[in-house]
């Protein structure tokens, strides 16, 4: 059978396991009990996977971004290369530094995969932590175990080892460290959340900075220490601008301009699409941040759902609107998209589009013959285009309404969300 079908297997499966497992556990005086050891299992189970894969079957992976770029690029930075002026890479500065303690004990992508599910633990586990803090323990246990058994953590970290959730995972410290009041600490994140990951990681530096009104200044110090450093090593002969000149003609599906291009085929790869790209991302990203900074910070665990929102918003519009929107992309969205919705609405319904996100995780539309895909009118014209068209809408539609919840999350007057939020955790 084609590895597609193992693929949407597994996501039925991880998607089955998530829902299925939080109903029951939801009918259980111990449900809170339950969370707190099945979510490490969950985990557990997940890693053993990936060195079983690694070790016994590599070649089920052998595609992957981790066996094509990470590990190499990695490899050269063991033999005392550095990125942008030894080897070229299309990473943060310090994204192979990460790697490179997995990858020399154990020089295989498996390594790099291991690193990716340790990043997705210390920010599931932070995020649970934080939980505590805010006396919402259960709510914060139950996005958890979503997170941690959605196809979107279960495929592209715990299989393929991709490396959006290192942007997760820098976004969701940053944001943990504002909420406690560590402000230096926020920035770090936030300046991580690029130079160790990749150029998405901007993304997150507006929630984190923009966090609350005070001590913006000092979230902001370490992203313009990092910015400055890279400035320096521009002057110095450092390709630092090489990620961007290696992205900025790319185009993928998942996204409007794909949609609109399977109908004109002459607006793929057009400039004009690349300006209206740019205009429309940043009126949206600025209508959000108008909305954003209207709103009242509140007591701690209200400004951690404002800028959780805020957050989701950044990232669903550029997963609309942007011209290249990966499904290796979603994961970055996906435990912050799961709080909101959780938030807004005690009931599993309320998941929907996480789940549809889900289910669809790996059908994905190969960039690399997008060309000739869409000249051809494959997508309109064949039944395996058709289906993987009608794919993308569904996802496309899933993250409309994470969007909007978002949106409606931002408004005055609802700083942590829809009224009744507060009930969210009863059962």
């Amino acid at each position: 059978m084609p590895a597609e079908f193992y693929k949407i297997i597994l996501c039925i499966v991880a998607t089955a396991v998530g829902v299925g497992g939080l109903a029951l556990m939801r009918r259980s005086p111990r449900e809170d009990a339950l969370l707190r050891w099945l979510i490490p299992a969950a985990w557990a189970a997940r890693a053993a996977l990936a060195v079983g894969i690694y070790a016994l079957a590599p070649e089920l992976v052998r595609h992957s971004d981790a066996v094509a770029f990470y590990l190499p690029e990695t490899r050269e930075l063991l033999r005392g290369l550095m990125p942008y002026n030894g080897f070229g890479t299309s990473y943060g500065p310090l994204f192979h530094a990460l790697l490179a303690p997995g990858v020399a004990l154990w020089s295989s992508a498996g390594a790099i995969t291991l690193t990716m599910l340790a990043a997705e633990g210390l920010l599931l586990a932070s995020y649970v932590r934080l939980g505590t803090f805010f006396g919402d323990t259960l709510r914060f246990r139950r996005v958890a175990w979503i997170a941690v058994t959605s196809p979107l953590f279960v495929y592209w970290n715990g299989v393929g080892g991709y490396n959006s959730v290192l942007i997760a995972l820098f976004a969701g410290l940053g944001l943990i460290a504002a909420a406690r009041g560590r402000h230096l600490a926020a920035g770090l994140a936030g300046a991580m959340a690029f130079a160790g990951c990749k150029a998405l990681g901007v993304l997150a530096w507006p929630a984190i900075i923009l966090y609350d009104g005070s001590n913006r200044w000092r979230r902001a110090a370490p992203i313009a220490a990092m910015l400055a450093i890279l400035a320096v090593g521009a002057l110095g002969g450092w390709d630092v601008l090489m990620p961007l000149k290696r992205q900025h003609d790319s185009w993928s599906g998942g996204n409007l301009w794909f949609l609109a291009s399977v109908v004109l085929p002459g607006l793929h790869g057009s400039v004009l699409v690349s300006v209206l790209s740019a205009i429309a991302l940043a009126t949206a990203i600025t209508a959000g941040t108008r909305r954003f900074l209207c709103l009242p910070t509140g007591s701690p665990a209200a400004g951690f759902e404002r800028a959780v929102a805020y957050l989701v918003w950044i990232l669903v519009v550029f997963m609309l609107l942007s011209k290249k929107s990966m499904l290796m992309y979603r994961p970055m969205l996906l435990p912050f998209a799961a709080h909101l919705l959780l938030r807004q609405s005690g009931t599993l319904k309320a998941l929907v589009p996480v789940l549809a996100l889900g289910l669809l995780a790996t059908v994905q539309i190969q960039s690399l013959w997008l060309d000739e895909m869409i000249a051809s009118r494959h997508f309109l014209t064949t039944p395996a285009g058709c289906a993987v068209l009608v794919a993308d809408l569904v996802r496309m539609a899933a993250l409309a309404a994470i969007g909007l919840s978002a949106w409606r999350s931002l408004a005055p007057g609802r700083p942590g969300g829809q009224p009744g939020a507060r009930q969210s955790s009863s059962r």
